[in-house]
């Protein structure tokens, strides 16, 4: 059976530098998601563009941004950040998530980017997550129904999506609406 369980990278969207889709952009283009998910998940992680899990009736595939750090570098340039650009995070101590925090950590280095975390329990992560303190993290979701409504609500507090585009979130949206 397919997994109803969804990580992906959240960027806290009240944080200025995420406000800029452009920027938002060239992260997902700094970080190799087929490295991250075979050194944190292993066999058990798939990669995909979508936020709802493949068995899902709205589940359309999705290409992933590609891997490319040279143009990572020149979004963010343009974007205002060629001096770089500094993140915090904080995952659970242990967890795939702290695994896919060090190795997203030296790849967003290659691109002038600083990942400053700390790894803790649980409830500690949560409660920075909900306070705001980070602006960078590896979120986890579960679509138990087939309501795209849960799918998205449980993405969107306060975190954008890298792995899709917000327009397609939003396409989404108004189809479940029809």
């Amino acid at each position: 059976s397919v997994s109803q369980n969804v990580q992906r990278v959240g960027l806290l969207d009240t944080f200025e530098p995420f406000k800029d889709y452009n920027v938002r952009k060239a992260l997902a283009h700094a970080i190799d998601m087929e490295t991250v998910v075979d050194v944190a998940w292993g066999e058990s992680g798939v990669i995909t563009g979508n936020v709802y899990p493949a068995d899902c009736k709205f589940y359309e595939e999705f290409e992933p941004y590609a891997y490319d750090p040279e143009l990572a570098k020149t979004m963010l340039a343009e974007a205002g950040y060629a001096e770089g650009l500094e993140l915090t995070g904080v995952a659970i101590a242990g967890a795939p998530e702290a695994k896919a925090m060090e190795v997203m950590q030296a790849m967003l280095s290659e691109v002038g980017v600083t990942l400053n975390f700390e790894t803790t329990d649980v409830s500690a992560v949560i409660a920075k997550e909900l306070k705001g303190e980070v602006n960078f993290a590896v979120l986890n979701s579960t679509t138990t129904t087939q309501d795209p409504d849960q799918a998205i609500s449980n993405m969107k507090a306060n975190y954008a999506q890298i792995t899709v585009q917000c327009e397609r979130i939003t396409e989404l949206e108004h189809a479940a609406d029809d």
